[in-house]
């Protein structure tokens, strides 16, 4: 299944339902052209503020790469935000999900993934970027190309959602 949404609908997606979300930034990241830059450290962010920081790549060490790493702790920090909330909230929390997002997925199937959010154990997931460089197409364009080998990590996920090799 998915569910899919826009910039704007991220925003106002975080913005509905929980307000603000507390990350953790791993590095610095300068002023953009198209937003004003991050310290690194514990920070509360609202929607547009979470959406920048979710989708900067550009001078940051490991462009793409780090832009993905980053995507991961907002997800995580999402998810550690719903658990926080009351069980009663949920399923308000799942009708704000549907103004904002297309999905493929049935009332029934969003109920379940919300009851396995709140019963996920944060401790254990890991967030990891397969691995790659970045580099450019014939065109110009900046593009990531993923490392021989990329294929096993993606299959050892497959099966049952867990990474058994992590030492890559």
């Amino acid at each position: 299944g998915y569910i899919l949404t826009g910039f704007e609908g991220f925003t106002r997606l975080v913005d509905a339902t929980i307000g603000r979300i507390s990350i953790d930034i791993p590095i610095p990241i300068p002023e953009q052209q198209e937003f004003a830059g991050f310290r690194s450290g514990e920070q509360v962010l609202n929607g547009q503020r979470l959406l920048d920081f979710s989708r900067t790549r550009k001078k940051i060490p490991g462009g793409d790469f780090a832009r993905s790493y980053h995507q991961g702790i907002v997800m995580l920090a999402v998810l550690r935000n719903l658990q926080e909330s009351p069980p009663e909230q949920v399923p308000a929390m799942l009708a704000e999900l549907s103004r904002f997002t297309e999905t493929n997925l049935t009332p029934a199937d969003l109920v379940q993934l919300g009851a396995a959010a709140m019963h996920m154990e944060l401790g254990s997931i890991t967030n990891e970027v397969l691995p790659g460089t970045i580099g450019r197409a014939s065109g110009g364009q900046s593009v990531v190309f993923l490392d021989p080998g990329f294929e096993a990590i993606v299959e050892d996920v497959i099966d049952d959602g867990i990474r058994n090799d992590s030492s890559g």
